[in-house]
């Protein structure tokens, strides 16, 4: 948040310069305009204005550059110029009507050119963004310059415009904000980055790809990786899932009724299964007019069943069916739900749980799976509306599997025992033992929650919805505690201690990442700068969430190969958290606005919050064309959509087409 609060103040002071620049134009006369008091208060503001822009940009700078790329690249630079050309002008000592006259029109331009330089510093922030680009640099350039062209002209020039320097100072200002902040557009427009890649449907279907490229040979189609990732030589049993996409009305337990899409019911089917099973998948749609897929999300699948509309598959359209068999190789807490047009699919209530117990069954007495869904302004957690009760008898181990499938955090609270952290996004963890801490699960994120049952009741609840919740009572008719939501929350980089984690088997992906951080390097680096900016999506112009600039399917992909080690940085520099969730892979995090876990903390659905630096390693090793997306669906659909592709792995489909596919 630190960082947002300085780009606000850089951009006051911007306004401010740009003000003291304006007002000091507006004000001075062909002659005399130096000796105004006034005036040369104005000019020191002006200049004040430009050092706390600099002193701000190399604040938010130490950051990370991201934050002021556009402002140390491009902005500040012609600031500077214009305002040292200013002030050397302003005080230079006066010789002569005709001299003066000459350098009071030069003196006016470079005015202008100032006062236009702190509007283009202020477009380049909240249109054009960052990393700005050559096209913007130059348009940018081209801005200032013509300003103070224009504006020195009329000034030197015997007629009304020199009377009026106000307005051709205003017509400039005009002419710098649309002509920088069209380019701010320019990358909304042309082929989606994968179709120009060669990624997408431009190599199978040979339309689509950009003048000059060809489509890369010897692709392998998303359709023939169906090989799981990480198989197991566990032989278990076939669980057979039918998941019928529908609209239903359903009535909560409080009584209110909801319309709701659903896979045939509230929050599910809930899927169990255990290592070594296979799930034995027909997925159906019987009316939902939009089409419908089925994401595993947080499982490691392989690429062809990843269930996202225009990249894996086509989405489903009313009457049709889609077929998979995926085996279960890793447990874990997990859900599903559909990626086509999911922004409005999940919300209304296309999703469920998917639960998978190690081979030997579960670890815990007492095993809950409590999803958290807002429905029509009602939030359910698990099933239920209101409180409900069960007993469980003092003693007993029992695990809560939190899962967030909402658009933004929500806030856990347990009450009455302490507990244990004991796996993050179906990645186990162990934590130190919590009391009086409330978790925070981040859009899509999965948290369990272990604890021994107490002689007394306990009550899991969630902030949005206290009257909701279940209630863990060690004897029926035992007294439910009211539920407060503890102000401190479990911090999973400091609440997993280090030596708990020493005797657990590493993983090939944690060995490569170690390495890596430990001499080898990383393969492929890449940062994404997260910001809301005004573009074309869709079609039609929006207040759109990007990812360097570009809104999706414009954004470039992150390109790797089998085997590769992965360092990604996300830069926040927007005021709203984005829940960023990588398909196919777990990241690794490495730091939060520098603060590294103090144990290997594995992730899949991760708060980048407001003017933060998230850093995460992955180990690519589940080739595909993998979403890399915003998990509040909303921001996904205006924009916020990359991807990880693998090279040498093309995918058939196509985002729209006949089958109206829209994968946000």
């Amino acid at each position: 948040m630190r960082a947002v609060l300085l780009g606000i103040g850089y951009l006051v002071l911007a306004a401010a310069g740009a003000t003291c620049w304006g007002l000091v134009l507006a004000s001075s006369r062909r002659t005399g305009g130096g000796a105004s008091r006034a005036l040369g208060l104005l000019v020191l503001g002006g200049l004040a204005a430009l050092s706390g822009r600099g002193l701000v940009a190399w604040l938010l700078a130490q950051q990370d550059v991201g934050f002021a790329q556009e402002k140390l690249a491009v902005g500040l630079p012609l600031s500077a110029a214009a305002s040292i050309l200013v002030a050397s002008l302003w005080w230079m000592p006066r010789r002569g009507d005709v001299v003066t006259a000459r350098r009071d029109a030069v003196t006016a331009g470079a005015l202008a050119a100032a006062a236009g330089a702190a509007v283009v510093e202020i477009v380049l922030t909240v249109v054009v963004g960052a990393p700005v680009g050559a096209a913007a640099a130059v348009a940018s350039v081209a801005a200032v310059a013509g300003a103070g062209v224009a504006t020195g002209l009329a000034r030197a020039a015997p007629s009304r415009a020199a009377r009026r320097p106000a307005l051709a100072a205003g017509a400039a200002a005009i002419a710098v904000v649309v002509g920088v902040g069209l380019v701010g557009f320019v990358n909304s427009f042309g082929a989606g980055a994968l179709q120009a890649g060669g990624f997408g449907p431009a190599a199978a279907h040979g339309h689509g790809a950009e003048p000059g490229t060809s489509p890369p040979t010897g692709d392998r189609p998303v359709t023939d990786l169906t090989a799981a990732p990480h198989a197991t030589a566990a032989a278990g049993e076939t669980v057979q899932v039918v998941l019928s996409a529908q609209r239903q009305r359903l009535t909560l337990p409080s009584g209110k009724t909801v319309a709701a899409w659903t896979f045939g019911a509230l929050g599910g089917p809930a899927i169990v299964a255990r290592v070594g099973d296979t799930l034995s998948v027909r997925v159906t749609n019987v009316d939902i007019d939009s089409g419908a897929t089925v994401h595993w999300h947080g499982y490691p699948v392989a690429n062809a069943f990843d269930g996202v509309a225009g990249v894996t598959q086509d989405a489903v359209r009313p009457g049709g069916q889609y077929l998979a068999d995926i085996p279960m190789s890793q447990p874990g807490t997990y859900w599903y739900h559909t990626h086509q047009r999911s922004s409005d699919g999940v919300v209304r209530g296309l999703y469920g749980t998917l639960v998978v117990q190690p081979e030997t069954g579960p670890t815990e007495d007492v095993d809950l799976t409590l999803p958290v869904h807002t429905f029509s302004g009602s939030v359910v957690l698990g099933t239920s509306d209101v409180l409900e009760e069960r007993v469980v008898e003092a003693g007993r181990s029992v695990r809560l599997r939190l899962v967030n499938t909402d658009q933004t955090p929500h806030t856990f609270a347990v009450r009455g025992a302490p507990f244990r952290i004991a796996a993050l996004d179906g990645m186990d963890v162990a934590s130190r033992s919590l009391r009086d801490r409330s978790v925070v699960v981040a859009a899509g994120g999965r948290v369990d929650v272990v604890l021994v049952m107490p002689d007394a009741a306990v009550r899991v609840g969630v902030a949005s919805a206290r009257k909701a919740g279940i209630a863990l009572l060690p004897r029926a008719g035992a007294d439910v505690p009211a539920l407060s939501i503890p102000a401190t929350a479990f911090d999973p980089l400091s609440d997993l201690g280090p030596a708990l984690a020493d005797s657990a088997p590493r993983s090939a992906a944690d060995a490569a990442i170690d390495a890596a951080l430990h001499g080898d390097g990383f393969d492929v680096e890449r940062t994404l700068i997260l910001d809301r900016l005004p573009r074309i999506v869709q079609g039609a112009p929006n207040y759109a969430y990007t990812v360097d600039g570009r809104v999706y399917p414009h954004i470039e992909p992150t390109i790797v190969d089998a085997g590769d080690v992965v360092r990604l940085r996300f830069v926040n520099r927007s005021s709203e958290t984005h829940p960023m969730h990588p398909h196919g892979h777990a990241v690794r995090v490495l730091s939060v606005d520098g603060r590294m876990p103090e144990q290997p903390l594995w992730l899949d659905t991760f708060d980048v919050g407001p003017g933060e630096v998230w850093e995460v390693a992955l180990y690519a090793d589940n080739p595909g064309i993998w979403m890399d997306h915003c998990h509040n669906l909303e921001h996904a659909a205006l924009g916020m959509v990359t991807h990880l592709a693998y090279r040498g792995v093309s995918s058939p489909f196509e985002h729209g087409g006949p089958a109206g596919n829209q994968p946000e």
